[in-house]
């Protein structure tokens, strides 16, 4: 778990908080700031924004399927694992480029 900040705040990856409490932030690349936000949770991957009030976590789990059913491209190339996951970000005849990410064991 990521630590808290005076207002509650915890973040992965680059994060601002201004004026915002009670909030979650990940980021894999971009800088977030989440401003004046409260109870929200927020992740920010390379082709795809989730940006949700944190009492609604039931519906957060619904999420993939419907973005699955809007945008099959945005999530087509992501696979997962007990071990991590992998994106293919290019592929040719003869060569196929991905992004793993692995889970730290532990």
């Amino acid at each position: 778990m990521t630590q808290q900040d005076a207002d509650s705040n915890a973040a992965q990856g680059r994060t601002v908080f201004l004026d915002a409490r009670g909030c979650y932030a990940a980021t894999d690349r971009q800088l977030v700031a989440l401003y004046g936000g409260e109870n929200l949770v927020l992740v920010a991957t390379d082709d795809a924004v989730l940006a949700a009030r944190r009492d609604h976590g039931d519906g957060l789990r619904r999420q993939p399927h419907k973005l699955k059913e809007v945008a099959p491209a945005v999530t087509r190339n992501i696979s997962t694992s007990s071990t991590g996951a992998y994106q293919l970000i290019d592929a040719g005849k003869c060569f196929q480029v991905k992004r793993a990410v692995v889970k730290p064991s532990g």
